[in-house]
């Protein structure tokens, strides 16, 4: 009898901090909700109690556009924002303060917040997010979504390319990067003194490296590529993904038998990885 009562007792009182939850984060719902979402500058849209938000972020920022429940953007006064996030390998949540900010080519007013996210490889994150209305009086309305992170198209190049050629010191947004034009094609060297080494005759002739095993910061330039050049097969599907580098450019593949492939033919391996790409883009 008493085993039924205390069983009775739990599932009551579970409910009852079920129902709790809900009423006190009715938002983190409709977030999931709107998650596929996308907004007219490329963020992810989330419901607020006061009308709409949408949330992006770029190598060194967040920003915040805040829409009435009609779609019309909201002229910011006293609204305000935090945003709260850890990411993967970090013990400890990050907390930012957004303040109030203006586009000076549109006009448009958002929240935003000094983020630096250059050494983030992904291409989002998930964060919390709490906003509270002008109406002082409104609760502050707190959402769990996921964050897209934008980067310019030099960016994206400079982390497909992922390293310098001459001296493979990784290549980090945050930090000066220097670009040359070679045979057509746009190269990233970490330094002036690379470049000299890297258009030189005896560097020239020789910029193949010895193959390696793919790391996380290849995650960017893997999931540009996707397939492997020679058996046109996923990356990972055979031991992979290799690394080997032809002609200052990386070219990833599935196994260690298609490494051999590429240094046969590198020029042909390696168009092959440019049109990859190029349909990576294009999706």
């Amino acid at each position: 009898m008493n085993r039924h009562r205390n069983r009775l007792i739990r599932i009551v009182v579970t409910s009852l901090l079920m129902i709790g939850w809900c009423c006190l984060h009715p938002l983190q719902v409709r977030a999931q909700e709107n998650a596929n979402r996308t907004g007219p500058h490329g963020g992810v849209v989330v419901n607020l109690g006061f009308g709409h938000g949408e949330l992006l972020a770029t190598s060194h920022s967040t920003r915040l556009y805040l829409y009435s429940p009609e779609g019309r953007p909201i002229a910011l006064s006293t609204e305000r924002a935090q945003m709260a996030f850890r990411l993967p390998e970090e013990r400890k949540r990050r907390w930012y303060d957004l303040y109030p900010g203006r586009d000076q080519k549109t006009g448009e007013t958002f929240l935003q917040a000094r983020v630096d996210l250059t050494e983030v490889l992904l291409e989002s994150f998930s964060g919390d997010l709490y906003v509270q209305s002008n109406n002082s009086s409104s609760p502050i309305q707190n959402v769990t979504c996921q964050i897209p992170i934008q980067r310019t198209a030099e960016e994206v190049a400079i982390l497909a390319q992922n390293f310098c050629p001459v001296s493979q010191r990784p290549l980090k947004l945050g930090k000066r990067v220097v670009k040359q034009t070679v045979e057509g094609e746009t190269v990233f060297f970490c330094c002036a003194e690379c470049i000299d080494d890297y258009v030189s005759q005896d560097h020239h002739a020789q910029r193949s490296t010895k193959p390696v095993k793919a790391t996380k910061a290849d995650a960017t330039a893997l999931n540009r590529q996707r397939l492997c050049p020679v058996m046109e097969e996923p990356l990972d599907a055979m031991g992979g993904p290799w690394k080997i580098i032809v002609q200052g450019k990386p070219v990833y593949v599935c196994c260690e038998g298609c490494i051999e492939s590429v240094q046969d033919e590198p020029e042909a391996y390696l168009a092959r990885t440019r049109e990859l790409n190029q349909q990576s883009e294009r999706k």
